[in-house]
């Protein structure tokens, strides 16, 4: 038995059972050599060095000027249809001694990885020529100068090529009438030149490539990495981070600016697999395996210029390394925000709790699996959230998971479609190395085809003035409200107005806008009072010509779909304006709603205005329920729910001998912070006990 291969449980599931240990086996099974060991012969080809390059870049027969230097493994081209990217790869090997050069039919592989990532099978066929070092042939004996190329998976076996596993493996045979580079031409190499290949959709942090060369005819095998490290940037697209659309505004429960404690739920992707497997490396002074071609790794710089070293020390052995730098990725908030995370970041929302329980398909397994990442920690600084993998940890490319963010809003309002509110997220491996430039979160565009995530979300700043007064207060009666608000940011036309009612109230599908009584917009006979255009002596204005209202239920999912007439109440009517909005002005309209047929308290709390831009975005909105008197609050919340937005009673008021006279035959509307009158209405009686 060359190797135990073993499948562990990771908790209760419907395969391992409800109560289970993590380290309970699953599975077990052994794994045998396919192919014997063959002994190294006397006079085999063995490999000195291996340079491998896009094509192009080995032009000099004695190699790299610069092998240490890494390089990026870019697209030289990109297939329609797919989208696939393809690289042409030259590559040179040269032998250690020149009495035993790389021979005619010797094979020589390159192995690419990650394993998982590389898939050369995209490729249709492989085609590789071999270009003569000056003065010498490359024939291959038939006139022409190719080098028979194969793909292969890196298991070569019966049962790999059965499952389709990936080709990660290039085999290139020299060419059979070839000349040998031996004596005093030892030091030059013919290239190989390969043709394009199909590059990996993920990236991967610098790494270098393990060449074997199995030497003609004696079957020996000799294998290094080669000379220079190369890296790839994950194609676009692969990193993903987006957030999920939770909270009556889509921007969490804490939308408004200033406001704390904010949790939003993240869903990200890494698009390059991040490995904290050893966290430190051989000290300088140490010998550097074989394997790496005798290449001493650099040391590590501290601040003050000179390199450093530390001593870690176990119960058995004190080993003197190379501190490396622990892998991590970080997610960047726009400036303003404070970011924290409670604990491993598990998610616990509503609106996560609905997300991992979804299954839309129907097939009776959840959709989304609450994936939280616990080999790492947490840290926060200002608006950066940092996690950082335990030694020995893996977050793997095309790995989904869930964060829970706590967060602190900017101190101003951030629309959603402003440049400067940017979510990105950026990953360093563990030596330091940034691959690429920060990644932004999905782009307003994309999600429109990702319904229920977003890019960013809205820092939604305080609504001004806002009140309403119903024309009924009886249960179950059609009711027509008045609204007023004072609009605080300048709005394009076809901009939004949404009011959001308690539970059981119903604006219907079309929902009916109208204008008030031509009294509430009127100039007054001409009056100096109404000649400003915005501010206290200003008009009122109306929502414009033929607004489009549209009744909707706020507390449907973003991914359900509007609900049916009688299937729900519409608590939301969405009304879209012909008109621009101005900043310091006073609006009003006139809304019909229906009555709930009961009354209950949350009818006081449950009332919202918004202001929303063309695009549906979030800009403006309610901090608290729109306040039936706002006069009595003097810009507090009421303690009592009574003292806030109105709600139903039983019975309507009597009020055919009520007269209120203000001792004057006009009464110029004003803000109800100017000229305040307060009436005092007594007796009061009533029909029946309401038990208050």
């Amino acid at each position: 038995e060359a190797v135990g291969m073993y499948t562990l449980c990771d908790g209760p599931s419907s395969v391992c059972g409800p109560y289970v240990d993590m380290t309970n086996v699953l599975e077990y099974g052994k794994g045998r050599p396919t192919r014997t060991a063959i002994r190294s012969s006397a006079d085999a080809a063995q490999l000195a060095r291996v340079e491998l390059g896009p094509r192009g870049s080995l032009t000099d027969p004695g190699g790299f000027d610069d092998p240490q230097a890494d390089l990026e493994l870019r697209a030289s081209s990109i297939e329609e249809g797919t989208l696939r990217h393809k690289l042409a790869l030259d590559i040179r090997a040269w032998a250690v001694d020149p009495d035993r050069p790389i021979r005619r039919l010797s094979l020589l592989k390159l192995f690419l990885t990650p394993f998982g990532a590389w898939d050369l099978d995209f490729t249709s066929t492989c085609m590789a020529n071999c270009i003569a070092a000056q003065g010498l042939s490359c024939s291959d004996g038939r006139g022409g100068n190719r080098s028979t190329c194969t793909l292969v998976e890196v298991t070569d076996s019966d049962g790999a090529r059965a499952l389709g596993m990936p080709k990660n493996v290039i085999q290139l045979e020299y060419p059979r009438a070839m000349d040998q580079l031996d004596g005093e031409r030892y030091n030059d190499s013919h290239l190989l030149s390969i043709d394009e290949l199909a590059l990996p959709y993920e990236g991967f942090f610098p790494r270098r490539f393990l060449a074997q060369l199995t030497d003609n005819p004696s079957g020996s095998v000799s294998a290094l990495v080669t000379s220079r490290a190369f890296k790839r940037l994950p194609v676009e697209g692969m990193t993903v981070g987006k957030i999920l659309v939770d909270g009556q505004a889509g921007s969490g429960p804490q939308p408004f600016q200033d406001y704390n404690n904010n949790l939003l739920v993240l869903r990200l992707t890494l698009g390059v697999t991040l490995r904290n497997l050893a966290s430190y490396r051989p000290a300088v002074d140490k010998t550097w395996p074989e394997l790496y071609g005798g290449v001493a790794w650099p040391p590590l710089a501290d601040p003050s210029g000179t390199s450093s070293s530390t001593t870690r020390t176990s119960t058995s052995t004190t080993t003197t390394a190379e501190v490396m730098p622990d892998a991590f990725f970080q997610l960047i908030l726009p400036f303003g925000y404070e970011c924290f995370v409670n604990g491993k970041g598990g998610a616990y929302t509503a609106g996560a709790q609905e997300l991992f329980a979804r299954d839309e398909d129907g097939d009776g397994y959840v959709d989304n699996f609450n994936q939280t990442l616990n080999n790492g920690i947490w840290t926060t600084d200002s608006n950066n959230c940092t996690y950082t993998l335990d030694w020995n940890a893996v977050v793997y490319a095309g790995q989904n998971f869930y964060v829970q963010l706590r967060v602190n809003n900017p101190s101003f309002p951030l629309r959603r479609d402003d440049p400067a509110n940017v979510w990105s997220i950026r990953y360093v491996g563990t030596e330091g190395e940034v691959l690429g430039p920060v990644v932004r979160f999905i782009s307003l565009e994309a999600e429109k085809s990702d319904i229920g995530w977003a890019g960013n979300v809205a820092v939604i700043g305080p609504l001004g003035a806002e009140t309403m007064q119903p024309s009924s207060f009886e249960v179950g009666a059609q009711n027509d409200l008045n609204v007023f608000f004072t609009a605080v940011h300048f709005m394009n036309e076809m901009s939004y107005v949404v009011l959001d009612a308690p539970d059981d109230f119903d604006f219907q599908l079309r929902c009916e806008v109208s204008n008030l009584g031509d009294d509430y917009y009127a100039d007054w006979e001409g009056l100096s009072w109404g000649e400003e255009l915005v501010g206290p002596r200003a008009r009122t204005s109306t929502l414009g010509p033929e607004p489009i209202c549209t009744g909707d239920n706020w507390k449907r999912l973003v991914r359900s779909p509007v609900p049916a007439l009688g299937s729900a109440k519409f608590t939301r009517a969405k009304i879209q304006i012909r008109r621009t909005l101005l900043p310091g002005k006073v609006y009003a309209f006139k809304i019909r709603v229906r009555n709930p047929r009961t009354y209950s308290t949350e009818q006081h709390n449950g009332w919202r205005l918004w202001i929303l831009s063309p695009d549906g975005y979030f800009v403006d909105g309610s901090v608290r329920t729109v306040l039936f008197n706002a006069p009595r609050t003097l810009g507090a919340l009421p303690p009592s729910v009574f003292d806030r937005s109105w709600a139903v009673y039983p019975r309507p008021l009597n009020s055919s001998d009520l007269k209120i006279d203000f001792g004057s035959p006009q009464v110029l509307p004003t803000l109800s912070s100017i000229m305040l009158s307060t009436l005092t209405l007594f007796p009061l009686m009533v029909s029946s006990d309401g038990g208050l």
